[in-house]
């Protein structure tokens, strides 16, 4: 097995080789209240958003590491100074988009508020401020998205190619990642789920059998909002699923023990970044440009919000937001459930009767 190389200015320094005093810091910052104590200021956090904030801050400390800044007796109030934080930024600015920018100072702002409650951060929040306006302009720039009724047909297509290459020689793993990343693009248009959600898939747990097939079904605390998601997985890719689970998924190591759905050449992989790659690839490949797993959240409901103009809301708990005025430009009141078998019927007309 080869070894992955990865950019030292990119690498996101892990909890356990946080500094002392950041780690005990933060250890403190998320207690929760007892009896006789209050607890943290980011006590009520969900562990999905400190998981996040874990790899935002990490980022940062991972950056000072890079460039020699990073001192392990300093606070960490101490080292993220205006200058550090602007030459930081500058830093990121090469290597990410503006809102991926926006996510990396704003969860470095609220763990350094977490951690130090009685510091004044609002210059940090100015700035997250006005990156924000800067976030909003790039995506407003951003080219049209593709009809999600056409990606889902070149989907198919690409699945029953995929199967047919995969059944005329011996199983490889470069057939077998063609099929599985053809389902996972198929499946992101019919379900477009939040990146980390659909790549932790489980079998037995997040992913279960029903009468009709699968469902999809994960909990409040693996959710960005805390909401549980409970949705039917598209009947019109349940025998691709078969075909997966049976055929392909065995080509790949480990598929006998672990039960992550989408397994790659090493088996289970922990960075979470991997399938954002895969569907960036297959879809350049088939459409021309790349379309990366969070912009099918956008084209899912910008076909809703087109099919019905009149209904404003009526695609927010497809996104799986809390908060209307998150999907304002797109459209719901219908839940989960009436959402997903809504799209699967656009994207399966009808059949006319023969005469």
């Amino acid at each position: 097995m080869s070894i992955r190389s990865f950019d030292p200015a990119r690498r996101s320094l892990p909890f356990n080789e946080w500094p002392v005093i950041d780690q005990q810091l933060w250890t403190r910052a998320i207690a929760k209240r007892t009896l006789f104590g209050e607890g943290g200021t980011a006590a009520h956090w969900r562990p999905r958003t400190k998981v996040t904030n874990i790899q935002n801050y990490g980022r940062f400390l991972g950056y000072l590491a890079w460039s020699g800044q990073l001192d392990p007796h300093q606070t960490p109030a101490e080292r993220a100074t205006l200058d550090v934080v602007e030459r930081y930024h500058e830093h990121t600015a090469t290597i990410v988009s503006p809102v991926s920018q926006l996510s990396l100072l704003v969860g470095l702002k609220v763990t350094l508020k977490a951690m130090h409650p009685e510091i004044n951060w609002r210059w940090l929040q100015e700035a997250c401020n006005r990156l924000q306006i800067v976030a909003s302009q790039e995506q407003s720039r951003r080219p049209d998205l593709p009809c999600p009724v056409e990606l889902d047909r070149l989907a198919r297509a690409e699945l029953a190619e995929a199967r047919e290459a995969f059944g005329e020689d011996e199983p490889s793993l470069k057939a077998a990642a063609r099929f599985r990343d053809a389902l996972c693009l198929a499946l992101l248009v019919r379900r477009p789920l939040r990146a980390t959600n659909f790549s932790t898939l489980r079998l037995g747990h997040e992913l279960k059998p029903s009468n009709t097939g699968w469902n999809i079904m994960i909990a409040g605390e693996q959710t960005k909002n805390g909401a549980p998601i409970m949705m039917p997985f598209p009947i019109a890719l349940n025998e691709a699923l078969a075909f997966y689970l049976a055929t392909v998924r065995p080509c790949f190591p480990h598929a006998a023990t672990a039960d992550r759905l989408w397994l790659c050449k090493f088996g289970v992989n922990r960075n979470h970044y991997w399938l954002h790659e895969r569907i960036c690839k297959v879809t350049q490949r088939l459409t021309g440009r790349p379309i990366n797993p969070h912009q099918f959240r956008a084209m899912g409901a910008t076909h809703l919000a087109e099919d019905a103009p009149d209904d404003e809301y009526a695609a927010a708990n497809l996104l799986l937001h809390r908060h209307l005025s998150t999907t304002k430009r797109y459209y719901i009141r219908a839940n989960t459930l009436r959402a997903s078998r809504r799209i699967d019927a656009l994207l399966n007309p009808p059949r006319k009767k023969a005469r």
